[in-house]
């Protein structure tokens, strides 16, 4: 029920920012239950499996659940893919870039289609984007290039390859295991076995829960977001904010004083934001202990610590098996979902980690690494729902796997091996 934000004063805009504030305390909240809850599952399940000499159940059992918000987006824009291949006028303008695209489009006939479908997208899923908990983030409403360079890739992609049926092949799978498992425990005889295996599998569906969660929180937050960015639009328009991203530098207990008198924050505003900016330059440390946060100052720069040594032919790398299956194809290293180069329908991405935003790339590949991550992490998630081979919690993937080398990653037993 967004209203026409600019037809708000600032009070007005401040107080839908307001508003929103105690919905995300109560949808936190709901979150942290779901997110903790979903990890009794995977440890059900797994003592199962150890019992029974079958290590492996749990990543299947969990596969193709259905109705995973994550992976929601990335079914549109397979459609809006297979729109693109059937058109030679959709073709062309991907053909030329995604940047302006939309514009291009527009007034012409065959792109129609295409653009309501769009618009219906961006209703339902513009508040997803990369590092979508952060108010200054982009998203797919506010940089739609984002998700058109994911369709770009897609379009690639063979019929064959749909997550449809990547899905519904997992799920038959998932149901002949679980039959399989029952009788198994049938002649064990052990009856509390069996109860905690059917508890395992009610269980999974916490993974579903969390996801939907996660996905109201992200709505929300959004909402916020498009109230500030119109804000700061207005203030750049008149001058009181030397740039519109400024906005993102005020704290809470400004707000106020800045709709009062906005001109009192220009200087400010202006000055804080380059040092913003730098801490984007640092590398963060990868585990905060004991509420011990090192200085500024000892935090490494992006690119400048040494990098990881390359990983050797035949030299398996060893991280948690995430979604099952075994693929072999030329590694394309991909450190930002809004840039995936030439990733194509053969190769396997490696990512630092993933969220949401990298969610539609992961249909234009043959299978998933990640540097971090474990077994309920967002990449794990996905590929299962997509039917994908992933291994997540590879230490220093991104840097030990050159860019085109030819690999294989087993998705059943964790680990990801260079072949040349």
């Amino acid at each position: 029920d967004r209203p026409d934000l600019t037809s708000l004063s600032d009070q007005e805009l401040l107080d839908r920012a307001r508003s929103i504030q105690p919905l995300l305390t109560h949808c936190f909240s709901q979150q942290s239950v779901a997110s903790s809850s979903s990890g009794i599952a995977p440890g059900i399940l797994g003592a199962v499996g150890d019992a029974i000499g079958d290590p492996d159940i749990p990543m299947r059992l969990m596969a193709a659940l259905g109705d995973v918000d994550s992976a929601a987006p990335s079914l549109v824009l397979w459609d809006m893919s297979r729109m693109v291949r059937d058109s030679a006028t959709l073709t062309a303008a991907f053909d030329a870039g995604v940047e302006g695209l939309l514009d291009r489009l527009e007034g012409e006939p065959e792109a129609a289609d295409f653009l309501a479908r769009w618009a219906d997208f961006i209703h339902e899923f513009g508040s997803r984007g990369p590092n979508e908990w952060e108010l200054s983030a982009p998203t797919w409403e506010t940089r739609p290039e984002l998700a058109l360079a994911a369709v770009d890739r897609i379009r690639f992609q063979a019929d064959d390859q749909s997550p449809r049926l990547r899905a519904e092949a997992l799920a038959n799978e998932r149901q002949t295991l679980a039959a399989d498992v029952r009788a198994k425990l049938v002649e064990i005889g052990d009856d509390e076995l069996s109860g905690m295996f059917e508890a395992g599998l009610i269980g999974a569906n916490q993974m579903v829960f969390r996801e939907r969660t996660k996905t109201t929180i992200v709505k929300a937050v959004h909402e916020a977001r498009m109230v500030f960015l119109e804000l700061g639009r207005r203030h750049a328009a008149t001058g009181t904010l030397r740039d519109a991203e400024h906005i993102w530098m005020l704290t809470d207990n400004e707000l106020d004083d800045f709709v009062s008198d906005a001109s009192r924050f220009t200087s400010t505003l202006a000055d804080r934001y380059p040092k913003w900016q730098e801490l984007w330059e640092l590398e963060p440390p990868f585990f905060i202990r004991d509420a011990g946060v090192p200085p500024l100052g000892e935090w490494a720069r992006k690119g400048a610590a040494t990098a990881a040594d390359a990983a050797e032919p035949g030299e398996p790398m060893v991280g948690v098996a995430g979604s099952p299956g075994i693929v072999r194809g030329r590694a394309r290293i991909v450190r930002d979902p809004g840039y995936p180069g030439e990733l194509g329908p053969d190769d396997i991405m490696v990512a630092p980690l993933t969220d949401p935003a990298w969610t539609p790339l992961f249909m234009a590949v043959g299978g998933v690494v990640v540097n971090v991550g474990g077994q309920i992490s967002h990449a794990i998630i996905v590929s299962r729902e997509l039917g994908l081979p992933c291994v997540v919690s590879v230490e220093d993937a991104t840097d030990r796997i050159p860019d085109g080398a030819l690999i294989e990653v087993n998705g059943t037993a964790g680990t990801v091996t260079v072949l040349e």
